[in-house]
């Protein structure tokens, strides 16, 4: 792995950290990047959305009440979806609406809005109105169909749309590509909620806003997990979020914190990327994400309590699950080291093809693609790297390759037409080898500068501290510091980390270090580590030790590429 220095000169000063830190920050995002609006006071454009598609949508909602309609909400399997759904339903439910919801199953309905799941929503509830979340935008066929049926329909949704196509002729479309489809959900609560205030029937104690703010514990869930951009509106949506999920007095985050034995006061995206959400993920990558549903809707602790059970136990099947295909993968992987992207086929579980891709990301600093071959139409999930836009290199392929496609810069989903997968690898590879800069997929880490050894101290965390929350979009920013190993030795129970004494090359002076996962990050050859001298380093406020910086190494590289 080798080291990129994003700036030439040696940081030797915190003004030039904090300038570095400033410029990575998109130029129409700095004004308010420190203190965000409240997305309470953030306006719909703002958000991205139009205000007639969101007028549309509440007028039906209204009409829905006035008329007591059956509403379904139809979500999504993954964390953003699941939330999403709690967000849309507990809305709707707040003002009286007759409403239920929906999510598919994974392998028996597929990805997205599907004729199979809305048949069964007919034969069994019959509605006279379906709100989508987190998935509709490219479902033209299916929204079509609810309309012969005499169903109306909303559509909410943060996905790319098909650029080839027009939009779903859905009753109103509210889209946008800047927040996830739980914050798109969440604003038009929020202006719903808006609309009753004014209404004259309407509870003179109702307090719409106050009670949209109450959904923000959820809201930050999908934002965080679906790997969101933190900047402009995602970025107030993540901070109040974090905000109102470190005060959440919702029985069921309470009991997934207290399964996953953290402080949910003190919650943060790490929190939410490493604890909470794998654990909503797990039912449906395995199972049917219901349960998850459920325990965001549970008022009762107890209830809460036995539901995580059984997501704890699923997440622990679906962490084997995981580790067995990723033992397996070199065997299924059909591209070439020099090919541009990684594809991989095989008899892998359809609800992990996500996390192997991501895993193959890591590994290759490549797109992946990992398709699961267990039926006739092979799915398959798709991740991607920063500079290839993984949806638009999809769908400029042939159509007739695809059943269905849906994504956004990073990541995607598909389902191969029976017999294509020879016709698909052939193409994408192509495809990839022509338009994959070589330059995007050299195996480096970029860090953004070479840091004075004097600023490994509790004022450099200060200012990088300034720039949290850190996410898609706003990385958490790594560092160089010169030095050479002295000695080291492995650390942890399963015996993956490592415990690492460096030298500064230009002074006598020591610090120790840890490098988490350290077979992934340092030279395989243990007897060239003696002769690194630059590592790549995060910083942190240390947890155990007052006052202290704990130094995370990220790399270690033999001088510079």
């Amino acid at each position: 792995m080798h080291i990129e220095l994003l700036s030439p000169n040696k940081l030797t000063n915190l003004d030039q950290l904090e300038k570095l830190l400033i410029d990575r920050i998109p130029n129409q995002y700095r004004d308010g990047f420190f203190k965000p609006t409240h997305p309470i006071d953030i306006t719909n454009s703002e958000f991205g959305l139009e205000e007639s598609t969101i007028t549309k949508a509440i007028n039906l909602i209204k009409q829905a009440k006035d008329n007591n309609w059956k509403v379904v909400v139809y979500g999504d399997y993954d964390c953003d979806g699941i939330t999403a759904t709690a967000v849309m339903y507990l809305g709707l439910k707040r003002l009286g609406i007759q409403v239920n919801s929906f999510i598919p199953h994974r392998t028996k309905h597929g990805y997205g809005l599907s004729l199979v799941a809305l048949k069964e929503i007919i034969s069994q509830q019959r509605p006279d109105l379906v709100i989508t979340v987190d998935n509709g935008i490219v479902a033209n066929r299916e929204i079509e169909w609810l309309k012969q049926q005499g169903i109306k329909t909303i559509v909410t949704d943060h996905h790319m749309p098909d650029e080839e196509q027009s939009s779903p002729s859905a009753d109103a479309v509210v889209h946008s590509t800047l927040i996830s489809g739980v914050g798109v959900a969440w604003v038009l609560i929020r202006e719903l909620f808006r609309s009753q205030q004014t209404d004259k029937n309407q509870d003179s104690s109702f307090d719409g806003d106050q009670i949209a703010i109450q959904l923000l514990d959820l809201v930050v869930l999908g934002i965080i997990a679906d790997q969101i951009p933190l900047y402009g509106p995602a970025r107030s949506l993540a901070i109040y979020g974090l905000l109102a999920l470190r005060e959440s007095s919702r029985p069921g985050l309470n009991a997934l914190a207290e399964a996953a034995q953290i402080n949910l006061r003190l919650a943060n995206t790490s929190t939410i990327n490493y604890a909470l959400a794998p654990r909503l993920n797990a039912m449906g990558r395995l199972e049917t994400a219901g349960k998850s549903l459920d325990l965001l809707l549970t008022d009762d602790l107890k209830s809460a309590r036995e539901l995580v059970k059984t997501l704890q136990q699923t997440n622990l099947k679906r962490q084997e699950i995981t580790n067995q295909a990723w033992q397996a993968v070199d065997d299924f992987i059909l591209t070439k080291p020099e090919d541009s992207i990684v594809v991989t086929a095989g008899p892998y579980h359809e609800g992990i093809i996500g996390l192997v891709a991501s895993k193959l990301v890591d590994k290759y600093h490549k797109p992946a693609i990992v398709l699961s071959t267990s039926e006739s139409q092979p799915k398959a999930s798709a991740r991607s790297i920063k500079g290839v836009h993984i949806s638009n290199l999809l769908r400029s392929l042939p159509k007739e390759l695809f059943v269905s496609l849906g994504g956004h810069k990073l990541a995607a989903g598909f389902s191969l037409a029976e017999g294509r997968l020879q016709d698909f690898l052939e193409k994408i590879v192509q495809l990839t080898n022509k338009q994959i800069d070589k330059k995007l997929i050299e195996p480096k880490i970029q860090v953004l500068g070479e840091l004075d050894w004097n600023l490994i101290n509790l004022a450099t965390v200060k200012v990088i501290d300034k720039f949290r929350p850190f996410g898609a979009g706003n990385q958490e920013p790594m560092l160089a510091i010169r030095g050479k190993l002295q000695n080291s030795r492995i650390i942890g129970r399963d015996k993956t980390h490592l415990k690492l004494n460096l030298a500064a090359s230009d002074r006598p002076t020591q610090l120790s270090a840890v490098c988490f996962q350290y077979q992934h990050k340092l030279p395989d050859d243990e007897s060239a580590w003696e002769e690194v001298d630059l590592w790549a380093v995060r910083l942190k406020r240390s947890t155990y030790r007052s006052g202290l910086v704990d130094v995370v190494v990220q790399a270690g590289s033999i001088g510079l590429d």
